[in-house]
């Protein structure tokens, strides 16, 4: 990979790999422009590919900067929150061991102590990144009336980053698809995503097919074993029809929905999020060519919450 080099040329999405190879090979001339870029652009930065396959020094950069084009630590301990998961599925290992090992240290870039109470309880305090010592530390701290010794894994700062929010927050979704589809013609063969899950013996896929005078888009969603648990999943989800020219808006189908896991049995369920009318697809701001094809992207974020915690995939 070639990169000719300013601040206007590297783009965001590429900065993180860009930083990792100037890494490489000892290349340091870079490193402040890569720098620039992250705090000033943070946004299109963890919304890229390139983010959740970062090394932990790099996301260490991130994690340590006073400055953070985000809107605010929540923000952050997400976007922590998405890497750590990542890569936890990458070495093959649980949330505990990961968080216990190598890259404990991570989280102590995070700004605990500038997060209010409210927030911290309700957006934080069940994951699975902190124990149960260091959370009952930081929601006591938070509360001026009964604090208590912070572990040494977590940041003393009380200091808040300087962020500098959009001033449109972008969706972010964990899983996204494109599907080609010809309108008349449907075939077996494309007309099925799988979604990647860390369970290993939950399945989760989406289809699509025409029903009457609708194309109808659902999640599947099966469990291959059983034990005694019962566990909650949500799944937001976003379809957009492309239009074929930029005159033209996209059309929009959002859905939120939830599935009770009860493993104590093996179980399936399909849940339709979306139903199209064919007529609107056959619409020439959709169609593309003559095959009379169109583009459908389909984005979803999945939540599971356990008995140990909240996991978002």
């Amino acid at each position: 990979m070639i990169y000719i080099v300013s601040d206007g040329v590297i783009q965001p999405y590429e900065v993180l790999e860009f930083y990792e190879i100037c890494k490489i090979h000892n290349i340091p001339e870079f490193e402040e422009s890569c720098n620039r870029i992250i705090k000033q652009k943070t946004v299109e930065v963890v919304e890229s590919d390139y983010f959740l396959s970062v090394k932990p020094e790099t996301l260490e950069l991130i994690l340590k900067s006073p400055t953070l084009q985000l809107e605010s630590e929540i923000d952050v301990f997400h976007h922590f929150n998405r890497w750590v998961m990542a890569e936890a599925e990458r070495r093959g290992i649980g949330i505990g061991k990961i968080m216990s090992g190598s890259i404990n240290h991570l989280k102590k870039h995070i700004r605990f102590l500038t997060i209010s109470s409210n927030d911290f309880l309700s957006r934080v305090a069940n994951s699975l990144l902190l124990t149960s010592e260091e959370k009952i530390a930081i929601a006591c701290n938070l509360k001026t009336s009964d604090s208590k010794p912070i572990p040494e894994s977590l940041s003393l700062e009380r200091k808040r980053r300087d962020f500098t929010p959009t001033s449109i927050k972008p969706e972010h979704y964990g899983h996204k698809h494109s599907f080609v589809i010809s309108i008349d013609r449907l075939c077996s063969s494309c007309n099925e995503y799988k979604l990647q899950s860390n369970y290993k013996n939950l399945s989760m896929k989406v289809t699509f097919t025409k029903i009457l005078e609708y194309l109808c888009f659902q999640v599947e969603v099966s469990t291959n074993r059983t034990c005694q648990s019962i566990e909650l999943m949500t799944i937001e989800s976003k379809l957009e029809v492309l239009a074929v020219s930029d005159d033209e808006d996209n059309l929009v189908y959002k859905a939120k929905f939830r599935i009770i896991l009860d493993w104590n049995t093996i179980q399936q369920n399909k849940i339709v999020f979306a139903q199209i009318p064919i007529s609107k697809l056959k619409e020439d701001c959709f169609k593309t060519g003559d095959a009379e094809t169109v583009t459908v992207v389909s984005s979803f974020n999945v939540i599971v919450e356990t008995p140990n915690g909240t996991l978002i995939y």
